[in-house]
């Protein structure tokens, strides 16, 4: 009873504050208030294949379950993200890059617990997950 008040007091919390959340993250950009720049190495998955189209990959990571999400943080250069939620409280997150470059990493989900999220408590690679999902779109 509890965790059903809490899980619907969080939603509306997200919910109502979603109008904020594209001002808050060009600010933290635009200010380099968070700065993730530094591990994207990391989190490299590889390429656009030359004969796709970032138009195609967007829908066909739709197709499979991802979609975009209103409070993700937008990097230099990033033309899309996309997240996949996962047993309810983590996601598998991508980003899209102008030059074709994909970059994706498994982590907690902000509405789970931001804190965790903020802090990168939980954040792992999985490359192969990922790969196993977009499997021909990748180089």
């Amino acid at each position: 009873m509890v965790r059903k008040i809490l899980r619907r007091a969080k939603k509306s919390f997200w919910l109502l504050t979603a109008p904020v959340w594209p001002l808050a993250r060009m600010c933290m950009g635009k200010w380099r208030i968070v700065w993730r720049e530094k591990d994207k190495d990391k989190k490299h998955l590889g390429y656009l294949k030359p004969d796709k189209t970032p138009k195609e990959f967007l829908a066909y990571m739709r197709s499979v379950g991802f979609r975009r999400h209103f409070m993700a943080y937008k990097d230099i250069d990033e033309l899309f993200s996309m997240r996949k939620v996962h047993e309810g409280i983590f996601q598998y997150h991508l980003r899209f890059y102008k030059n074709g470059r994909i970059t994706g990493h498994y982590e907690i989900a902000p509405e789970a617990n931001i804190f965790k999220h903020l802090r990168e408590i939980c954040l792992e690679a999985r490359k192969d997950d990922f790969l196993e999902i977009m499997g021909a779109w990748v180089v």
